[in-house]
């Protein structure tokens, strides 16, 4: 077999799917820790705090509303509890009122209406409504694409260590998007996130070691991140890997560890993978 180096994946994953969800965690016992009926108790004790004024009970009170924790989910009564905490200044609320909004759950979907908040929440230091402000700049929902903007916001988030932030940083470092191009910016982000184990940045970070990309080419470090990736799902990580197994970079020559990290990447519907496995019964036919 001779897949060579060149199919490797260069693809960056630009997917912006799955804006953070509810940051909010009512102070109480943990829900997998507690029955049913001390999860209706505590529904009802934190309703009457909230009803009483009490701006962290308003926020619980959301959120046991919008995850149906204690009662049934009511996304209008969330709302309603989220805007009490949000105009007495809970940043958390407000994050949590500004995917209120964005999702459109219990009201009309308004973008306006979730950038506004979200603004309210990271000027408070709201590493998660930070990074959401520089999702919707960078892909333009909502408001014009503007990748200085989605820099800027990226950068408030990922000083406050939100992997996912550094991690489109890292991106936009690699790509040279609203910054000029820079792999050693791009390699720095990359390993802060990857650090904090989040896969496409460990998978990207791969990239750049197995490429020489703003550092020496390096097969052991590609297939060390390739791996941390891969171990987490990642298919793109799973079918480099398996290359790596079959030209022997790296690692120790192996086509059955390459097959088996082919199969994992060809059952998520990787068509290089899909296609490495072909290629591999064709030539045990031959």
């Amino acid at each position: 077999m001779n897949i060579t180096s060149k199919t490797l994946i260069l693809t960056i994953l630009l997917s912006i799917s799955g804006m953070q969800a509810y940051a909010a965690k009512p102070h109480y016992t943990p829900r997998h820790n507690i029955s049913q009926n001390s999860e209706n108790q505590a529904f009802r004790l934190i309703q009457e705090m909230a009803k009483q004024g009490d701006t962290r009970s308003q926020l619980d009170l959301g959120t046991m509303y919008a995850k149906g924790i204690g009662t049934t989910q009511d996304y209008e009564q969330a709302k309603y509890w989220f805007e009490k905490a949000a105009h007495n200044d809970n940043a958390e609320a407000q994050f949590n009122l500004g995917i209120i909004y964005y999702e459109g759950q219990g009201t009309a979907q308004d973008y306006r209406q979730a950038k506004f908040w979200w603004e309210k929440a990271a000027e408070q230091g709201n590493a998660e409504a930070a990074f959401d402000l520089g999702i919707i700049h960078y892909a333009g929902i909502g408001v014009p694409q503007d990748y200085i903007q989605a820099k800027t916001w990226f950068h408030k988030a990922a000083d406050q260590g939100e992997d996912s932030a550094q991690f489109y940083l890292g991106l936009m470092y690699y790509s040279g998007e609203g910054v000029g191009q820079d792999y050693k910016l791009a390699k720095s982000w990359f390993e802060k996130a990857a650090k904090k184990g989040n896969a496409k940045a460990q998978y990207n970070l791969g990239i750049m070691y197995a490429e020489g990309q703003g550092v020496t080419q390096n097969y052991p470090k590609a297939k060390y991140w390739y791996k941390k990736a891969a171990e987490q799902g990642n298919a793109n990580a799973q079918n480099n890997l398996g290359v790596l197994y079959e030209n022997g970079q790296g690692v120790t020559q192996n086509f059955t560890q390459a097959k088996s990290w082919f199969e994992k990447a060809a059952a998520q519907g990787n068509t290089l993978a899909q296609h490495a496995l072909e290629y591999i019964v064709q030539q045990n036919q031959n």
